[in-house]
Order: structure tokens, then C-alpha cells, then sequence
């Protein structure tokens, strides 16, 4: 530019004349800097700078803004993460997309356990499968290191087929893994390959690791490789600490076709649908089950055994049940953290209202000289962007701690799952968003109302006119908003609560209290004989310890997901061609029903008359008495089942209790003596007169004595054993009740907010009214009566809003309808207390405002 205005002066015009003709270098320099094409880019710069000098201006609400906003972005991020670790992640193998879970429909729902001939039938005849494998869920088992054998512990281990590894493509990174040559028969590949973290944790690494013998189960296997790490098998949250060939479970369960006891995965060859899978396993399943109906002789039965189809599932997650447990309750808390976040963004718009309201001038003046209303609302949404990120980034690192809070409410010591909650792609693409979503939530509505100014009435404003102002209804509109959501929360929170509550003090027909339960790690090669006289030794031993009231056994034991039914027969009951006969069934010893203090209702329980060889004996529960018997007699009726051992004399019935789930209907069932029906696995309960946990340790000295190669198995008392069954309900009352606090924390600041502001802007106004005779009572009613009205106005539509939407959770209540009226009052009267309490401090303060002070205010 000024080498053409040079050039102009030689030719002969004079300077004021070459700049008149040049034109406005000014408006030259803007032309030339939007060619340069980087202008946007300048400008996002220029707004980041006045965003942060704004940040830095207003240092206390920038900072109550970047924290709420952190609060609710961490929140969502923390339940995000575990939903995606539990429900959405793939399994870290090769074309995971290609996977299908092998589901079966029965008539309770969904099964996903088969037969090993099952999987060898589908294997060797299937023509559309580009591969298919069977594995068997982890379960701790006792190992030991051949070179010394005496130090025992438990592992969790895992059989799977010989096509395991090949199927999803994992190579071992130290060693090899087997392959389907060299698992084909019984006793075939005495192997076993580690995962990462059992050889991190148990061998430090070691690369010579390969080659070493274990005692895994009595069976000795040979590590041969290690698996890469990251991999933990196909179902999320369980992780086996290694895994074996099938060919070396027992011969009995892979030829027997009721041994159901594996999960099935296949791989899909390109261009094969799912339907096509569906469709040839159908086929071949269908060839399975009649072979088996023959036995059946019940026609229901074997109609309702014939009943069954192939489910393909997607399998490129592998099979969670922790995520099929969770899932609805991840859901619940996903949309309850959403909640939280509205909450918290509608607090920091009040207060970009607030201070929107402040900057009118300066809005006024920059629209005065130029300035478009559209690069105004760029520049306030760049500073709203600006705390959100920065919210979110904090809430990053609240989610990073908060993930693993979640993990520790879901699992138990009995139950330990371990998920990989390293935020991935998804996770920071779910908080950027939300992140920047949230800026443009609170800030959209702040940016409007400040850029629509009437110049000459903002250029004219002092602080006595900005109080006259109507504008600030946004703000109240967004503080019902916030009370409305705050108690939709915190309803939801109260049926949680007392759904638990509900649970926990729910009669069961047994008393629960001071009852220790555990089980015996055998080894395998121990026979039902020498099982008994171990059994035998045991109770002799248990009952001779101080503090020792009853002991007994059960299989399966009380409250541990474990169930055995079978199809009744029943004398003198004659049963309709379609009638369902199943029924729950358990093994008990003496004793047992004296442990759990289950009352006796007619007749007996067993005694010592009743030993192996005395005729066989039975009792039964009320629920099966009324629906076999109605008002009749049981007593000296017979009972029989194919899995029973032959028939059994009711000798007596006892109390219906809760032994198998405590949500569902008490099952009738009937209960059969262990000395008469001897099982391998069978779960010890002693009832003492103290805390049972004392017991612990000189359990496993009572163990060791009996016999050195049996362990202690999973020792816990019988209320930690209703705990572990009420995980999901102590899981979302936990955490729903604290984002219930957290929203009930961030309506009040914003009401408290948005009050004490009022009170700012009305100071003139309180002033004159006091000075004209106003009390201070009447001030405070004044600005009190907004609150209540604010508050009220909220409580109305949250009542309607959950009126409207508890009832998508009533699958989770428990004693309670999703409309309860004593939840949404109790609920109801905490906002408004808390509310009340939060509008009551502005109001004190408007009350001892000093008339000569609030006059001369500005």
C-alpha cells in the first residue's frame, strides 16, 4: 500500500490527493485481510482472549460455573463409562462385528447353555459357520504349582473347546495357545494358557513361565503360552485367570447331552446373515432335542422341552451378565445424571443472566459502533463454550475417580469383575460433546437477551433503572425449571430407597442373623464317600466350637442364584396333560430347619431316626401343600421325581421362605434328606450365638486338621449373602440417592442465586419502602412470598413430570407403586424445605437493609 501511494506522488499528486484517489487504507487493510482466508480462525482467537479476560474479570462466577458444570458433565461421563465398558465396547479381537452369541428360546425366556454334543453336532455338521467354539463360564477351582504342591489357592478357570483361540484370532504374546488338532478326545492337551494379569500378578512375568507344570482341580496341565493383554475371554467383567481344554473336564458331562453347561459363539462367513445362521442351527437343534424328548414321559413336559429355537445374538461385545443385570439400572442412572446436568447448566445460565444484565453497556456500546448482533452472540457463546470445556475437562477427571466408585458398587467380595475403564474414543467423543452441547444449552438464551438491547435506554441505565427492569423473568423461569427437575430426581431416588429398604426388612420365612455359610473346596478325585466322611468329620468338629448353636447343610445353599427343580409326581394328585409339574427342590441335612429357625408348620422335620438306609423321607413347604393337597392331610403322602432316588414319605411342611430369590414367588418345594440323597456339593450353615465372622479363622484350622488338600470355600454369612442378591437395588439407591442430594444442592444455589440478585437490584426500592414505615417483616414476607411461589410453581410441574415417568421403573420397585404418594410428599417437603431455607437468606438480608445506605445505592 504504500508503494502504490509512491507511485501515485511521482506521478505527480500531490499526498492529499494519491490518498483521495487511493482510498481508505483502513478499509483496504480489513479487504485485504479477508483474502488472507484465516479470518474465521483470527476471530475464534479473538474471542477466546476476551473470554478469558471476562473469566478473569469475574473470577468467583467463572469458577461456580466451571464447578457445576463439572459436577454434571463428570456425572454422565463416570456412568458412561461403565455403560460402555459394560454394554458397548467390542471384544478387543479379530472382526468382532463377525461374532454371533448362540441363544436358545425356552419357556422361561432365554438360555445360552448347551450340551457339549450339542456344540460337537452343530460343529461337524454346519456348512455356513466360518467357525464355532464352546466355552465354559470361569470357576474357581484349587491350584497348585507342581513344585510345591502344598501351597494351594484358588484361580478361576475356564474349559473351552480346541477352535477357542483360532475363532477369534488371539495369538499368544509368550508361547502358544492349543489348537482343535490336539483337542479332540478325553485327556487330550494337558495345557493351559495364562492371561496377562494372572501371570503379572501371580508370576511377575516371568517368561520362563512357559513349560512349568500346575495342579489345577487334581488335574496337571503344562502352561504353554500366555495371552495378550487386554484379552479376558468373551463374557466382560469376569476375567479367568486361564483357560484349559474342554477335553479335559470330566468324561461324563462331554457325552452326556443334559450336562448343559456351555456357551456357544460363532464366527460368520462373509455374506452369511445371521437368519442363515439361525436357520441351519435351528435344523440341527432341532435333531438334538428329539433325541432326548423319548425319556421325557410327561406330554407338557416334552412338548414344552420341544419348544425351543435357536436366538443369534449380537456378538461382538461377548456375553455380559453383568451387563444383563445392570443394564436397566445403568439406563435409570444415565437418564438421572442427565437430569443433574440440566440442572446444573439452567444454574449457570442464571448466572450468565446475571451477569448479561451487568454488561448491557458495554453490549450497547459495541452495538453503537458497529458491531453485528450475530458476531455479539458469537462472542458470548465462545465464553459459554469456553466454561464448558473447561467443566468438562474437570469433569473428566471426576469421572476417572467416579468410574471406579461405580465398579466398587457393583461387584462384592464374593463376586469380584474386573472391566477395562480406560476412557476411549467414545468416552472423550461423549464428554466433548456433552461438553460443548451444555455450552450452547446455558448459553444461548443469556447471549439473545443481552444482545437485544434498545440502545439509547441501555446507554441511559443506572443501577435504579436496571432495577425496574423486567427482563430477569428467564431467570425464574429457569429456577422452577430446576426445582421441577431437582424433585423429578429426587422422587426417583426415594422409590429406590425404599424399594431397598422394602427388600432388606422383607420377611423370609428364616432369620438370617448370625448364620455363617461356606463351602469345601475338594479335589476332584474325591469320591461321595469320602466327601461324606469329610462331611461327617466336619459337623462333629463344628459342633463342638464355642458359640455353636445349630449347623446343617444345604444343596443348593439359601439365596446363591442356585437351583435344582425337577417334574413332580405326586401320590394321589392327578395332574391335567398340559400342567406344568416342576418344582423347586433342595437337599438338607438335620438339623437345617432348626439353623435357619424356619417354624414347622405339620408333622416333622428330620431327625435322627431318619438315617440312609431308613425309608426315605420328605418335607414340603406350604406352597406346595395348597397346590397339591388344598385343606388335605400331606402326611404320609409319597413324592417322587426322576432325580429324587425313588419315592419319598412327606413327613412334614413347614413355613414358605424366601430360599431362592427375594423378589419372585416363593416356589413350592420340597426338601429331601442329604443322608438319603448324598450329593457331592453342598454348602455348610452354622448358626451361632455371636458375630459368625469370628468363626472364620478357626474354620480353616478345623479344615486344615480334617484334611490338608480341602479348602475353605467362600465363608460369608447369610445377610451378606442377601446383600450380594439386592447389589443392583444398593447400587441405584447409593447412587441415586447422592445425585438426588447433588440436584437438590445446585436448585437451591440457583435459587439462592437468583434471590439474592433480586435483592441487589431491589435495594433502592427496599430502601424507600423502609423508610416509608415498611417493617422489616413485611420485607421479608415480601421477598420470601417470590421464593415460595417459585418453588410451588417447580414442585407442581416435577409432580406432574414424575406422575407422567415413574412408571418406566416399576419393573425396579419393589412394595411400592411408581406413583407413591407418601414418596412424592416426603420428597415434596424436603425441596421445599431446603428451598425455603435457600430463599430465607436473601430475605434476612433484604429485611436489615439500612433505608439511609439503600438510598444513596448505585
Amino acid at each position: 500500500m504504500r508503494f502504490h501511494l509512491e507511485m501515485k506522488e511521482q506521478d505527480g499528486s500531490d499526498a492529499y490527493a494519491a490518498r483521495q484517489q487511493f482510498g481508505n487504507p483502513t478499509l483496504l487493510r480489513e479487504v485485504s485481510r479477508e483474502m488472507w482466508g484465516w479470518n474465521s480462525l483470527e476471530r475464534l482467537l479473538q474471542d477466546l482472549r476476551y473470554a478469558l479476560r471476562m473469566m478473569r474479570r469475574s473470577p468467583g462466577l467463572s469458577m461456580v460455573a466451571i464447578l457445576s458444570l463439572a459436577l454434571g458433565i463428570g456425572a454422565n461421563t463416570a456412568i458412561f463409562t461403565l455403560v460402555d465398558a459394560v454394554m458397548l465396547r467390542m471384544l478387543p479381537v479379530k472382526d468382532p462385528e463377525q461374532l454371533v452369541l448362540v441363544m436358545k428360546r425356552i419357556s422361561s425366556g432365554t438360555g445360552r447353555a448347551f450340551s457339549y454334543p450339542a456344540f460337537t453336532l452343530f460343529r461337524d455338521r454346519s456348512r455356513d459357520l466360518g467357525g464355532i467354539f464352546a466355552y465354559v463360564s470361569p470357576q474357581r477351582v484349587r491350584m497348585s504349582v507342581a513344585s510345591s504342591p502344598d501351597n494351594l489357592e484358588q484361580v478361576g478357570r475356564s474349559f473351552v473347546s480346541g477352535e477357542y483361540f483360532s475363532v477369534l484370532g488371539i495369538n499368544a504374546i509368550l508361547g502358544r495357545v492349543f489348537t482343535a488338532d490336539e483337542n479332540k478326545s478325553p485327556g487330550d492337551a494337558p495345557y493351559a494358557v495364562l492371561s496377562y494379569n494372572f501371570w503379572k500378578s501371580r508370576f511377575s512375568l516371568d517368561p520362563a513361565v512357559i513349560g512349568k507344570a500346575l495342579v489345577v482341580d487334581e488335574t496337571p496341565v503344562t502352561i504353554i503360552g500366555v495371552a495378550p493383554a487386554g484379552f479376558t475371554g468373551v463374557e466382560p467383567g469376569y476375567q479367568p485367570d486361564l483357560w484349559v481344554p474342554a477335553m479335559m473336564m470330566g468324561r461324563g458331562c462331554l457325552t452326556s447331552p443334559g450336562c448343559q453347561t456351555f456357551g456357544i459363539v460363532v464366527r460368520m462367513k462373509p455374506g452369511v446373515s445371521a437368519s442363515q445362521v439361525k436357520t441351519e442351527l435351528d435344523v440341527l437343534h432341532r435333531q438334538h432335542l428329539n433325541a432326548r424328548a423319548a425319556a421325557i414321559q410327561n406330554e407338557q413336559s416334552r412338548k414344552t422341552f420341544l419348544n425351543q429355537s435357536i436366538l443369534p445374538m449380537d456378538g461382538s461385545g461377548g456375553y455380559s451378565s453383568v451387563g444383563t443385570r445392570f443394564s436397566r439400572a445403568l439406563l435409570v442412572l444415565l437418564a438421572v445424571v442427565g437430569a443433574v446436568l440440566l440442572i446444573a447448566c439452567a444454574n449457570v445460565a442464571n448466572l450468565l443472566l446475571a451477569r448479561g444484565t451487568a454488561r448491557r453497556k458495554e453490549v450497547a456500546v459495541r452495538l453503537a459502533v458497529g458491531a453485528g448482533r450475530l458476531r455479539l452472540i458469537r462472542q458470548f457463546l465462545t465464553e459459554s463454550s469456553l466454561l464448558a470445556v473447561l467443566g468438562g475437562a474437570l469433569g473428566l477427571l471426576f469421572a476417572f475417580w467416579g468410574s471406579r466408585v461405580l465398579v466398587a458398587l457393583v461387584t462384592h467380595p464374593d463376586v469380584k469383575v474386573a472391566f477395562d475403564l480406560t476412557p476411549d474414543l467414545r468416552v472423550l467423543a461423549f464428554t466433548a460433546g456433552i461438553s460443548l452441547l451444555s455450552g450452547l444449552l446455558f448459553g444461548i438464551a443469556p447471549a439473545v437477551r443481552a444482545t437485544r438491547a434498545e440502545l439509547g435506554q441501555a446507554m441511559k441505565e443506572n443501577a435504579r433503572s436496571v432495577a425496574g427492569t423486567s427482563g430477569f423473568n428467564l431467570g425464574k423461569v429457569l429456577v422452577v425449571s430446576q426445582v421441577a427437575l431437582s424433585l423429578l430426581v429426587l422422587i426417583g431416588a426415594g422409590l429406590f430407597v425404599r424399594s431397598l429398604e422394602n427388600l432388606r426388612t422383607l420377611d423370609t420365612g428364616f432369620e438370617r442373623q448370625n448364620v455363617l455359610v461356606f463351602g469345601l473346596a475338594l479335589p476332584r478325585a474325591y469320591k461321595t464317600p469320602q466327601v461324606g466322611a469329610i462331611s461327617k468329620r466336619m459337623f462333629e468338629q463344628l459342633s463342638t466350637l464355642p458359640g455353636v448353636v445349630a449347623v446343617s447343610t444345604s444343596s443348593p445353599a439359601p439365596l446363591d442364584g442356585g437351583t435344582w427343580d425337577d417334574i413332580l409326581t405326586v401320590e394321589g394328585y392327578a395332574a391335567r396333560a398340559d400342567e406344568d409339574m416342576d418344582v423347586n427342590l433342595v437337599r438338607v441335612s438335620n438339623r437345617f430347619f432348626e439353623t435357619l429357625r424356619t417354624p414347622l408348620v405339620a408333622g416333622r422335620t428330620f431327625g435322627a431316626q431318619d438315617a440312609a438306609t431308613s425309608p426315605r423321607v420328605a418335607v414340603i413347604n406350604e406352597t406346595l401343600l395348597r397346590r397339591f393337597f388344598g385343606a388335605a392331610s400331606p402326611l404320609g403322602k409319597h413324592i417322587n421325581c426322576s432325580s429324587c432316588g425313588g419315592a419319598a414319605e412327606i413327613v412334614g411342611v413347614v413355613r414358605d421362605a424366601k430360599l431362592v430369590n427375594l423378589r419372585e414367588k416363593i416356589p413350592g418345594t420340597a426338601f429331601f434328606l442329604s443322608d438319603q440323597l448324598p450329593t457331592a456339593r453342598e454348602a455348610f450353615l452354622v448358626r451361632t450365638a455371636g458375630d459368625p465372622t469370628a468363626l472364620s479363622s478357626t474354620l480353616r484350622e478345623v479344615v486344615k486338621g480334617i484334611d490338608a488338600n480341602v479348602m475353605l470355600d467362600r465363608p460369608r454369612t447369610l445377610a451378606d449373602q442377601m446383600d450380594l442378591m439386592l447389589l443392583q437395588e444398593r447400587m441405584i439407591a447409593k447412587l441415586s440417592g447422592f445425585f438426588g442430594a447433588l440436584a437438590l444442592l445446585l436448585a437451591s444455589i440457583g435459587l439462592y442465586g437468583v434471590m439474592s440478585y433480586a435483592v441487589v437490584r431491589r435495594t433502592n426500592e427496599i430502601g424507600i419502602r423502609m423508610a416509608l414505615g415498611a417493617a422489616s417483616g413485611d420485607v421479608l414476607w415480601q421477598v420470601l412470598r417470590e421464593t415460595v411461589l417459585l418453588v410451588m410453581a417447580g414442585i407442581a410441574l416435577g409432580t406432574g413430570a414424575a406422575m407422567s415417568l415413574t412408571h418406566l421403573v416399576k419393573a425396579m420397585l419393589f412394595g411400592l407403586t411408581p406413583n407413591d404418594p407418601v414418596t412424592v410428599a416426603l420428597m415434596a417437603l424436603l425441596l421445599f424445605a431446603v428451598a425455603l431455607l435457600a430463599g430465607y437468606l436473601p430475605a434476612r438480608r433484604a429485611a436489615r437493609v439500612d433505608p439511609m445506605v439503600a438510598l444513596r445505592y448505585e
